[in-house]
């Protein structure tokens, strides 16, 4: 293998590993704010006294 297609390789396997890299860090970064969304909505959603009496007469 000569130098230009060593380093053509190279280049385009940095390239690949950058692109993966960028990808890989937009997925973290919706999953983060997927994941702060949830917690806000079950925040919401706890009611302590929800189910605290149950209502048997028929």
């Amino acid at each position: 293998m000569d130098i230009m297609q060593l380093s053509s390789s190279w280049t385009g396997a940095t390239l690949a590993d950058q692109v993966s890299l960028k990808v890989l860090d937009m997925a973290m970064e919706q999953n983060e704010v997927l994941s702060e969304g949830m917690t806000k909505v079950m925040e919401a959603s706890v009611n302590p006294s929800v189910g605290g009496n149950i209502d048997i007469s028929v």
